[in-house]
């Protein structure tokens, strides 16, 4: 009787297997008082300590209702009742809405037909406690009716303990973290599918083994095993949670790094229960970190060497940090502005309060080309136009601001004078405006007078523009013959006086009509400037040769330069009038243009 899983059927039998027995021993005892002690005792003991609940009725009222005569331990233990509360009161009494009861229709129909039935309760109707399982009511021959049910709870727990271990194992083993649990002995009692790929233990049986009897299952970390009994003995020895950073190697040469708690969990009588492990994998946490803070550090290295004035306010708009050019600017050392607000700073204008616009800073995390007049530490004041932004956390709070100002002190003033001036120059314009009014009327009878003589003076200028013009050609026409005459009839003949007079002191004399012909001609020098742009006065005297026709022999002969010499004036003058590499003959065009 001890097998919580025995059937219902076979509890009956046994049930009545042992009301047999207890008729048949006291039909044996006649000898015996009335209350057969012996059978009793049995009957009692058989009755007790069945695992299965059982709970005697007698009939009442024509079986209307039903007085508990007794129930058994396992009755009391699966609906958590006390016998004492049950036992010899009427059903009628413990559970006024006795109709409502599917069990007692069932108590009524076994009771009617002595025939035993299988009971089980509607779903959809409440019961008693007695009724909210699966029941086999029998009659005795007394008459009394014996409902048996399954003591069912141990089964529930067991059943419900191991679906929760199911969810259990399912949950961590989906924790990308180190998790194991070890007994008071290092023997290892659960660990993760991450912790087990870690270290190289898939597929091994772990459980119950320490980390020395598992080191061999992984050479690679043969030694983490060993080190970490070691650990482990730490924690036991604090007897609170330790947190370590531990560095663990991989296989590839890679490094992880893990965030390593260990909890050690005592029995009362503080013997040592279990050991609880959770790493958690912070390796692109502290590669964050690191970038963080070489971020950091450049972030400090600009701010503090930057051109500009620049400072860091906390959440209350405290000043956190300030660079050297902030300090120059002001006058203060760093000690007497660090930790204050940066509204003791600020000259008092009602019209532009800090806190307002601070706390618009941070409504908004950034502001800019605002405005303040910031007070200097020798007591004079500078305007500056502020630019804010703010930098917050994860969580969205507020980590620091990062400000910029700027010294428009002399813009400032520069605004000032200009507006200064706009005024004046608006009277100035208003006076002379109505001056100009004033003089109109004046203005407006001369300009007709004058329309009417620049009507006469224009038909005079076309008459006149006619005669000029024609005196402007034939002075042309003029310098131009003057021109071509000193070309053509005396700077060729300086030329050769010159090359004879080379060494001679004579020379000079030619030199000074030279000079004299160029003062004379002067005034109409830019006509031949610009028709014969660039040449030297041999290149001249070789041009006009080419212009009557002269060969290169014919020009070397009456020069007295060689026939190469010649050839190369000839290419100059060629090169100089931009004719090199064009098919134009050179004395046509010294024919057409000169």
């Amino acid at each position: 009787m001890n097998d919580s899983k025995i059937t219902k059927k076979q509890l009956l039998m046994e049930l009545r297997e042992a009301h047999s027995r207890l008729k048949a021993l006291t039909d044996q005892q006649p000898q015996l008082s009335p209350d057969r002690p012996v059978a009793n005792e049995l009957f009692v003991n058989l009755f007790n300590q069945m695992p299965t609940g059982a709970v005697i009725y007698t009939a009442v009222d024509d079986a209307q209702d039903f007085i508990i005569t007794d129930l058994n331990q396992a009755a009391e233990d699966t609906d958590n009742v006390e016998r004492q509360h049950v036992v010899g009161r009427k059903m009628s009494e413990l559970f006024p809405e006795l109709q409502a009861w599917s069990l007692v229709e069932a108590l009524q129909q076994v009771w009617k037909s002595n025939t035993p039935k299988q009971y089980a309760p509607p779903p959809s109707r409440e019961e008693h406690p007695f009724g909210r399982r699966d029941t086999s009511i029998f009659k005795l021959a007394s008459g009394e009716l014996v409902a048996l049910y399954n003591n069912t709870h141990q089964e529930q727990l067991e059943q419900e303990l191991l679906q929760k271990t199911t969810e259990l194992e399912t949950i961590v083993n989906a924790i990308p973290d180190i998790i194991c649990l070890k007994d008071g002995d290092g023997r290892w009692l659960l660990a993760n599918d991450y912790d087990l790929d870690l270290f190289q233990l898939e597929g091994v049986d772990y459980k119950g083994k320490t980390d020395a009897e598992l080191a061999p299952y992984s050479k690679f970390y043969h030694d983490a095993f060993l080190a970490c009994m070691d650990t482990d003995n730490v924690a036991w020895a604090q007897g609170e949670p330790s947190r370590a950073v531990e560095v663990i190697p991989r296989p590839d040469g890679s490094q992880k790094i893990f965030d390593v708690v260990k909890i050690p969990l005592f029995n009362p009588d503080g013997s040592r229960h279990a050991l609880a492990v959770a790493g958690r994998d912070i390796t692109e946490l502290r590669r964050i970190q690191e970038k963080n803070q070489e971020n950091e550090n450049r972030f400090r290295l600009l701010f503090h060497n930057a051109p500009m004035p620049y400072q860091s306010l906390d959440a209350n708009g405290n000043i956190l940090d300030v660079n050297e050019k902030w300090l120059q600017t002001l006058g203060y050392s760093k000690k007497e502005v660090i930790g204050r607000s940066f509204n003791d700073f600020m000259a008092p204008d009602p019209a532009k309060p800090f806190n307002t616009h601070f706390n618009q800073l941070k409504q908004q995390g950034v502001l800019h080309n605002i405005e303040f007049k910031i007070l200097k530490k020798d007591g004079s004041t500078l305007f500056a136009a502020l630019d804010g932004e703010i930098f917050t956390n994860g969580e969205g709070q507020i980590v620091r601001t990062l400000c910029m100002f700027r010294d428009i002190t002399r813009q400032k003033e520069l605004d000032r004078m200009l507006r200064h001036s706009h005024t004046i120059l608006e009277e100035q314009v208003l006076k002379r405006t109505k001056e100009l009014r004033e003089k109109a009327g004046e203005q407006q009878k001369t300009l007709q007078t004058l329309e009417q003589k620049s009507m006469d003076l224009h038909d005079a200028n076309i008459a006149l523009n006619v005669l000029l013009d024609q005196g402007r050609k034939a002075k042309q026409e003029l310098e131009m013959k003057i021109l071509e005459n000193i070309k053509e009839l005396v700077f060729p003949y300086l030329d050769e006086l010159d090359m004879e007079l080379i060494d001679k002191p004579d020379r000079a004399y030619v030199t000074i009509i030279r000079q004299r012909l160029k003062e004379i001609t002067s005034s109409f020098s830019k006509e031949l400037t610009s028709k014969l742009v660039g040449l030297t006065p041999r290149e001249l005297q070789v041009a006009e040769l080419v212009k009557q026709g002269r060969s290169n022999k014919d020009i070397a002969k009456l020069l007295h330069i060689s026939l190469g010499t010649a050839d190369v004036y000839r290419n100059n003058i060629r090169k100089k009038l931009d004719l090199q590499n064009k098919k134009i003959n050179l004395r046509s065009y010294l024919l057409t243009h000169y």
